[in-house]
């Protein structure tokens, strides 16, 4: 009987040394900045900048923190400006084009190979639409998560679909204000995914934030290839 009683318990705890034992065999994250925006296209003078995602990249990663690296632009031989990174959300990141830097063709060091960045004389356009979102919901995602259970995504369907020049989503959980994670976005698309959890040896950037259990209110808006922020949508309730 006894034995029949802590069956269960003794259960948990063999799954719990499993899971223990197959963290440690999860390899420490490298990572990599890749640029979400399009560096090949001609870029405003005034209000100009790109974007980069922080991912793992096992493969090719080299970086032991996902923070943003530093970057400059050069051109000839004298002319170098720093480009400081400015977050948007946890692993997401703006790099605005300085002042100093006027139009022609420079070249951008810190984000992966050295590539050439084209400079206009152009404006930057207005800010992304508000998103209009009509329905939030958590759906089952393929594989499991650290924590040994399913792991769930968060998608959105739209009213309209993601416009020109977006390439990012960003999503706030219930009142925080503070962005809880970011999600690729395609041109077109009328469902868009907010947030994927992690599999079991994945990673998230640092601040990367789960939607909590609940009653769960979202919002969400739209990032552009300059790094333009949309006014956020009206708040919906997650199904």
């Amino acid at each position: 009987m006894a034995a029949r009683r802590f069956a269960p318990f003794l259960a948990v705890l063999a799954l719990a040394g499993l899971a223990s034992r197959a963290d440690a065999e999860c390899a420490a994250p490298r990572w990599a900045a890749h640029p979400l925006t399009t560096l090949g296209m001609t870029f405003p003078r005034t209000g100009g900048g790109f974007v980069v995602a922080m991912d793992v990249d096992m493969t090719s990663g080299t970086l032991p923190v996902a923070d943003a690296p530093a970057a400059t632009v050069t051109r000839g031989r004298r002319t170098t400006w720093p480009i400081a990174a400015i977050a948007i959300a946890p692993g997401l990141y703006r790099y605005p084009f300085d002042v100093h830097e006027t139009r022609g063709i420079w070249t951008l060091h810190g984000i992966g190979a050295d590539t050439t960045l084209t400079i206009g004389a152009g404006v930057a356009p207005g800010v992304p639409v508000r998103p209009a979102v009509r329905e939030i919901r958590r759906v089952a995602a393929t594989g499991i998560g650290r924590a040994g259970q399913q792991r769930i995504e968060v998608r959105a369907t739209l009213e309209f679909p993601v416009p020109d020049g977006v390439i990012a989503s960003i999503v706030t959980w219930n009142t925080d204000a503070t962005p809880a994670a970011w999600a690729r976005a395609a041109v077109g698309q009328r469902e868009v995914v907010l947030y994927t959890e992690p599999g079991h040896c994945g990673n998230a950037p640092p601040g990367w934030t789960s939607p909590p259990d609940g009653t769960l209110i979202a919002h969400v808006a739209w990032v552009d290839q300059l790094g333009q922020i949309s006014p956020v949508s009206e708040a919906i309730t997650v199904q």
